[in-house]
Order: structure tokens, then C-alpha cells, then sequence
């Protein structure tokens, strides 16, 4: 059923299936909120589909299209754009409701994950990635920085 939804007819339920249900995240208007839909750029009046709000601030953008965008590059300019706009944002999450990707600073480097094959080692580092309490303790930086001093 996915499948045949457009990307405004599905935009609110992946919100809350993903970020609400599995990741620990309240999405406005619910009280504490920390994750919004329709977030309008702070440089102009362009909306990223979602954002991720810690202390009033826009951490995380996410943008997303239906399933038949099938090559997730094509939405890159346009999510990386939303990024620029936001001072403090460092975690970018591009998604076609089948697969997601998840930035942390830049476009060169991400992790992608098959939401409709998930498997359980690959859950259990979307959800390593993308918890809210993980993205508002910073761990996902913290882990990519400890992987590039290993490797050096």
C-alpha cells in the first residue's frame, strides 16, 4: 500500500511510524515536541518535510519522497540545501519511504537502510543512529569521530 501513496499522503504516517513509534521522538503539536513537520528555512521560505528539534534548534532535516523516486542522489541538493539553512544542524535523513538515508555533516558519507528488508542487525543500528535520545546526546558524531581516529 506504501507503494502507491504519494509523497504528501504519507509524509505525516512515516513521521510517526518511524520517528514516533520506533524512535522515540513527539512530534508537534504534541507538548516537548522534538521533531516537526514542514520546518520553513530560516534563509528563506523553502520547508524541509521534517526537522529535528533540540532546545528550540534545528539538529536534524529530513526530506522525503514516494516510492517512485528511486535514486535517493536526486534529493540531495534540495535536503543539504534545507541543512545550510539551519546554523547548528549536522544530521540530514533523506527517505522514499522504502529506503532511508542518514548524513552526518556532509553528502559524501552515509549509511542507508532498506525499511521494507529490514534486517535485525541493520534496525539495531538504524535505531543506534537515529534514536532521539542518541541524536540529542550527539552519539551518532561521537561515533563517527571515533571511527575516523581508528582508521588514521
Amino acid at each position: 500500500m506504501i507503494k502507491t501513496l504519494k509523497e504528501e499522503e504519507y509524509q505525516d504516517g512515516f513521521l510517526r511510524k518511524i520517528f514516533v513509534e520506533c524512535l522515540g521522538y513527539t512530534l508537534k503539536p504534541d507538548p516537548n515536541f522534538n521533531l516537526t513537520r514542514e520546518e520553513k528555512n530560516a534563509t528563506d521560505g523553502k520547508k524541509a518535510d521534517g526537522a529535528i528539534v533540540i532546545d528550540g534548534e534545528v539538529r536534524g532535516v529530513i526530506e522525503l519522497k514516494d516510492t517512485k523516486t528511486k535514486n535517493l542522489d536526486d534529493v540531495q541538493s534540495q535536503a543539504f540545501g534545507y541543512k545550510v539553512s539551519h546554523k547548528n544542524t549536522r544530521y540530514v535523513i533523506i527517505s522514499n519511504f522504502a529506503k532511508l538515508r542518514f548524513y552526518i555533516d556532509d553528502k559524501t558519507e552515509y549509511e542507508e537502510f532498506d525499511l521494507f528488508n529490514i534486517k535485525r542487525k541493520d534496525f539495531d543500528k538504524l535505531y543506534l543512529f537515529l534514536h532521539f535520545d542518541h541524536i540529542a546526546s550527539d552519539l551518532p558524531i561521537s561515533l563517527k569521530e571515533k571511527s575516523i581516529q581508528e582508521e588514521q
